[in-house]
């Protein structure tokens, strides 16, 4: 509530792992093919596997590419219908914001397009981070995270381009995986943080993730042992960040970056392993 005017929120809701990992922008037959490399019946993860590596870049980034240019096409068919109800300052800049996002996204779908045509897996940077156990979560987003792992702001924005790291979380039978990947000319931006994720401890990258993709990722999949652990207050917690929109996710995630900043100013005296009520790694 706020101000006394209710909210509307998307409640997380169970359904079948299969149908929560599902693209839907895809028809079968292409699905098939394009994932072949990583979807069932396919070998475990090689960090060492180009193909597997961009693929799990590819399927990140393409979801959301889908979502806006989804989201454009419904703006365009309401205009036809009703133009003059788009005059109001709040849509004009709906749309704006959806042009300049189409704009950051078409030369990264073109490079992918090309080396998936061409059957060749190159120019994308990939950071690998194995955990030695089997977590109860997995994740895919394409997002720009505005903070380190010691809470200094991440310039992702270039020339008013923002850059954005697909970032892939999964489980396999015994230990599990954290992929962050970018283009090879989006490096740079990215390159103090794999910097930093190459000396962190376990537990420090681990506290970091659950401090983000509460916030940053709306594709984020929980096995039902992860969520009935956490009782009704940490469940209502994580449902408000994951609903969480415009300034009131700026607000707070200056919140998250203050938080991180901390903990890495006590980094001596800072148990990592003890995260706060949204941990992901429990």
């Amino acid at each position: 509530m706020e101000k006394g005017e209710p909210a509307i929120i998307v409640q997380m809701s169970r359904t079948s792992a299969n149908d929560a990992t599902t693209e839907t922008c895809f028809c079968d037959l292409h699905d098939n093919i394009v994932f072949a490399a990583i979807e069932k019946g396919a070998p475990d993860f090689d960090d060492l596997n180009e193909e597997m590596k961009f693929i799990y870049a590819y399927k990140a980034f393409i979801f959301e590419y889908y979502k806006q240019h989804t989201a454009m096409d419904i703006y365009k068919a309401c205009f036809k219908k009703n133009p003059v109800a788009f005059k109001s300052p709040m849509m004009v800049g709906m749309y704006r914001m959806l042009q300049l996002k189409m704009r950051e996204f078409e030369p990264i779908k073109s490079h992918f397009d090309k080396e998936i045509m061409s059957g060749t897996y190159n120019g994308v940077a990939t950071y690998v981070i194995k955990i030695p156990e089997k977590i109860k979560f997995a994740n895919y987003a394409y997002i720009a995270p505005d903070y380190d792992l010691n809470g200094k702001k991440i310039r992702h924005t270039v020339k008013g381009m923002m850059h954005r790291l697909a970032i892939t979380v999964f489980p396999e039978s015994t230990q599990s995986y954290i992929l962050l990947s970018c283009l090879e000319s989006e490096r740079p931006i990215y390159q103090r943080l794999f910097e930093q994720l190459n000396v962190a401890s376990i537990d420090k990258i681990k506290f970091y993730m659950s401090m983000v993709l509460p916030l940053y990722s709306e594709n984020i999949v929980m096995s039902p042992d992860l969520w009935d652990s956490w009782d009704e207050e940490v469940k209502m917690a994580y449902t408000f960040y994951a609903n969480l929109t415009g300034r009131d996710a700026l607000l707070y995630g200056k919140c998250i970056g203050m938080g991180i900043r901390n903990a890495a100013k006590k980094e001596s005296e800072f148990d990592y392993s003890k995260r706060g009520k949204i941990d992901l790694f429990s």
